[in-house]
């Protein structure tokens, strides 16, 4: 079996040890501890990184448009560095992935 750089994150593994005796509510309590890392969803992880809340961003992830939301996120972080021909390589991907989205979105409408 070949080495692996990362085990399994603490948050995905089941009760280990005693805790199995544990009383009930105390068990669900562990399972179910909320803002995990693990069970955060891909807009609220987006949302919580650098840059993740500007009103671009926010846009496009309430349309659904997870990876246009990835690219405005990274071209703001960008052009606040000054790097201003990465925020332009990257708003010209962002705009490529904005037409796909919409194209996709009218096929689905249409399909209904």
């Amino acid at each position: 079996m070949p080495f692996k750089m990362k085990p399994k994150s603490p948050l995905t593994k089941k009760l280990v040890g005693n805790q199995h005796k544990l009383p009930d509510h105390l068990k669900k309590k562990i399972l179910d501890a909320p803002e995990t890392p693990m069970k955060k969803s891909k807009e609220e992880r987006i949302r919580g990184k650098k840059q993740g809340t500007t009103a671009n961003v926010t846009r496009r992830l309430n349309e659904g448009n997870i990876k246009g939301a990835k690219l405005s996120r990274k071209m703001n972080v960008a052009s606040t560095k000054g790097k201003k021909a990465k925020a332009d390589r990257l708003e010209r991907k962002r705009d490529a992935a904005d037409q796909d989205f919409f194209k996709k979105e009218v096929q689905r409408s249409r399909n209904k």
